[in-house]
């Protein structure tokens, strides 16, 4: 899979108190990114909470002046912490992210946020190809898979 700058991976799977079990956590997440064949290591991301996520988002959008694909199974938590945001953060992913929602056949959350749903693997090309006008945002913008 050759290199794709604007493809990135973010996880909040960081505790605060065990920086022995982060570390191994984050070994553990990169050789299983590399031997997937993750095509951009140096885009890996660990964030200590879903609102920390979302303040690295709004960073990447602002650095890259792109729009934002999160592809996340933790729907509730995010929503939450989106609303916990200073109201410039939230303008900026309402504006320029698109929150798909894996494990949801449906998404009737009330958001500002876009949210679709993304049931299951199977359904990636639907969302890439079917899609590009919601994952825009209308825009023209290219997406990046997170």
């Amino acid at each position: 899979m050759k290199r794709c700058n604007a493809l990135s991976y973010c996880t909040a799977r960081v505790i605060n108190f065990n920086e022995q079990w982060n570390a191994a956590l984050a070994r553990s997440t990169w050789i299983w990114l590399k031997n997937n064949d993750f095509p951009n290591e140096g885009q890996i991301f660990f964030c200590d909470g879903p609102q920390a996520k979302l303040t690295r988002i709004v960073a990447m959008i602002r650095e890259r002046a792109q729009s934002v694909l999160l592809i996340d199974d933790s729907l509730e938590m995010l929503l939450s912490a989106f609303d916990a945001l200073p109201n410039e953060n939230q303008r900026v992913l309402s504006e320029h992210l698109t929150l798909a929602a894996f494990g949801y056949e449906e998404c009737d959350q009330e958001s500002t946020l876009q949210v679709i749903p993304f049931p299951n693997w199977a359904e990636v090309h639907n969302l890439a190809v079917n899609r590009p006008k919601e994952i825009n945002h209308g825009e023209g913008q290219r997406w990046q898979p997170r």
